[in-house]
């Protein structure tokens, strides 16, 4: 009798709060998460980024797999010479315009622009410092 009432109580509820996996987004996020934890090369971050290009073209109203996928390619372009470090951050500096629109939050975002502007300030100061330093400030005071 016990076993038969803890069965249906088991059954009730389970109708009342089914039990959900995870969603093809939490998946996917998940295995590019992990793709990211093991990279070891520049070329395998870039795989990373392209697996978060690829859900964020999926997912085209969330910003999460955007962001991961910029903020793995400036921290590649860090190891860069200094003329793709600064072509990757033009790229990414161009890219960042598909935030808007987005429920982004803001914070992160602007973290994001400064990281571009400063890989530009760091590989080459002469030409980038006097130029980018407000905005670099600006950015991550607004953030």
């Amino acid at each position: 009798m016990y076993q038969a009432i803890l069965l249906c109580s088991m059954l009730i509820i389970g109708f009342i709060f089914p039990v959900q996996g995870q969603t093809k987004y939490e998946t996917e996020m998940e295995k590019a998460m992990t793709e990211w934890g093991e990279a070891k090369s520049s070329d395998e971050l870039e795989r990373a980024a392209q697996h978060f290009d690829r859900i964020a073209k999926v997912e085209k109203d969330n910003w999460l797999p955007l962001y991961y996928a910029m903020f793995i390619r400036a921290l590649n372009a860090l190891s860069m010479d200094k003329d793709q470090a600064i072509k990757q951050a033009d790229e990414l500096e161009n890219l960042y315009v598909h935030f808007e629109g987005l429920k982004a939050d803001e914070s992160e975002i602007l973290t994001l622009r400064g990281l571009f502007r400063t890989i530009k300030v760091m590989k080459d100061p002469e030409t980038y410092g006097m130029s980018l330093s407000g905005a670099i400030i600006k950015d991550y005071d607004d953030a």
